[in-house]
């Protein structure tokens, strides 16, 4: 206990002078200073006792965030902010202290590297072993969501280096920047990032919708289908994929057929 609070304290003195260093840009240095005790308790969390590796980590975050466009930087996003810092702080520490391999952030971010340590599939696989340590250790930091594609987190902690614009796009489509005014069967083909009260009112309103028949466009059909078979099948919509197929799509699509609308 004693050499915990030991650690803390000096982490705490220091911070000023070996972590908040003043070549960071007065942004990072503002996030930094408002996450302070986050990114202190993240340090603690990751075990690797190395403040040259926290600074060092910091500064490359200092890089990666100034490579966002004007726009994302100054959107002032406190929720996408904390979750990049966190993220690119676990990635770091890890990948710093040789305990992840930069190419192994795929598997990472991948959709079902969850459920297969939930179904016990990666017992035997010593890379989704370390994984699953990386994922239980850090307090609060879901690792697997890891903002955009992995592929970035690759190219960045591979090369140091992602082009701005692709950065900055991958953002903007991020759950952090999706417009609400986007239509609401496009936020419903994203469901995953709603939260219960948005999902419920996104669904009923494509409900509407499509029983007013105002969908008559192919794309906006097929996604809509594809959404609620999706949906239905992760037991997230009462109606059956069969009754969606028959009772919804068919006769949606025989209706559209008739003024040759497809």
């Amino acid at each position: 206990f004693f050499s915990s609070r030991r650690r803390h304290t000096r982490l705490q003195g220091d911070w000023s002078s070996d972590v908040c260093s003043s070549d960071l840009s007065q942004k990072v240095k503002a996030l930094v200073s408002t996450c302070k005790s986050r990114i202190i308790g993240l340090y603690h969390d990751s075990g690797y006792k190395n403040l040259r590796v926290l600074r060092h980590s910091i500064l490359e975050f200092e890089r990666m965030f100034t490579a966002l466009s004007e726009s994302i930087r100054g959107a002032d996003n406190d929720a996408f902010e904390l979750h990049f810092l966190a993220l690119f702080l676990v990635y770091s520490f890890e990948i710093s202290n040789a305990n992840l391999i930069t190419s192994e952030l795929g598997q990472i971010g991948s959709i079902l590297s969850p459920y297969m340590d939930h179904l016990g599939s990666s017992n035997g696989d010593p890379t989704m072993q370390r994984i699953r340590g990386i994922r239980s250790k850090y307090n609060g930091v879901d690792i697997d969501d890891t903002i955009f594609d992995a592929s970035i987190w690759t190219e960045w902690f591979s090369s140091g280096f992602v082009k701005p614009l692709t950065l900055s796009e991958a953002v903007l489509s991020s759950k952090y920047f999706r417009a609400a005014s986007q239509p609401a069967w496009i936020q419903l083909w994203h469901a995953e990032d709603l939260t219960d009260s948005e999902y419920i009112q996104i669904l009923n309103e494509v409900e509407d919708g499509w029983n007013r028949r105002i969908y008559t466009e192919v794309g906006e059909v097929k996604h809509i289908v594809g959404s609620w078979l999706w949906l239905s099948d992760a037991g997230l919509y009462k109606t059956t994929c069969q009754d969606i197929v028959v009772l919804r799509s068919e006769e949606h699509t025989s209706e559209l057929q008739s003024p040759c609308n497809l």
